[in-house]
């Protein structure tokens, strides 16, 4: 299968219904981040305080604060590279292309939502690098919490294609370089327990989490402008 049926199967089933492609235009605009907002701020406090783990290779909380941190450190890191390789790679959106999509709203509101992305490249999806990025490194913490973000990680991926935001393969290779950015941190880790690591985890105990939460909440009104147009057309 190619891009392009596996793009219409997906957008077929959310594009029969203008309530069902409402509910997906809920889903993808905020829930993602603060999900993932909040699986940072979990990160930051799991795992056994002190120097022994309550278990046989169990998670120690000064370990899953590191690798916390390295995250955090190269998730703006990830975002700015899929940004640069959007300009660099030509790669039109499927929104751009006239009767490719099941829009089954008025075409004012779908050209109010999808207006601002026209200047944007659609290779990798920044998104699915972010998501998938995390879901690895939850996945190396916790096994069980790991596949459901996973799982929360292709839903969302797959739910940007079926609206027509990103090809298939923009999902595809943004999943690969997220999961081996997460492989990266979590290998990582294990060694770089460094001066810098040492003294972020004693000086950042206490707002780290907080901060990062409101950063990604912050850049959960990425796409605001779709909630308030989809409230506008309810109305």
């Amino acid at each position: 299968m190619n891009d392009v049926s596996v793009l219409h199967y997906f957008n077929h089933l959310i594009g029969s219904s203008p309530e069902l492609f409402y509910a997906a235009l809920n889903l993808s605009d905020r829930l993602p981040w603060l999900l993932y907002a909040l699986a940072l701020c979990a990160m930051w406090f799991s795992g056994t305080p002190g120097l022994l783990p309550e278990r046989p290779n169990g998670l120690l909380r000064h370990h899953a604060r590191d690798i916390t941190i390295m995250t955090c450190m190269v998730m703006p890191v990830l975002f700015i590279i899929s940004r640069i390789i959007q300009k660099v790679v030509e790669s039109s959106r499927p929104m751009q292309q006239d009767g490719l999509l099941e829009i089954p709203i008025p075409p004012k509101i779908w050209y109010d939502i999808t207006g601002s992305f026209h200047m944007q490249g659609s290779f990798p999806s920044d998104h699915a690098v972010v998501f998938f990025l995390l879901a690895t490194v939850v996945f190396s913490l916790n096994r069980w919490w790991g596949l459901l973000a996973l799982l929360l990680a292709t839903f969302f991926g797959l739910l940007r294609v079926a609206l027509g935001f990103h090809w298939p393969s923009d999902v595809l290779a943004g999943a690969a370089l997220g999961s081996f950015a997460g492989l990266l941190v979590v290998l990582g880790s294990r060694w770089a327990d460094s001066l810098f690591i040492r003294w972020s985890r004693k000086q950042w105990s206490w707002w780290l989490a907080p901060l990062m939460f409101l950063f990604l909440y912050d850049c959960s009104y990425k796409f605001t402008h779709v909630m308030s147009l989809i409230h506008q057309q309810g109305s």
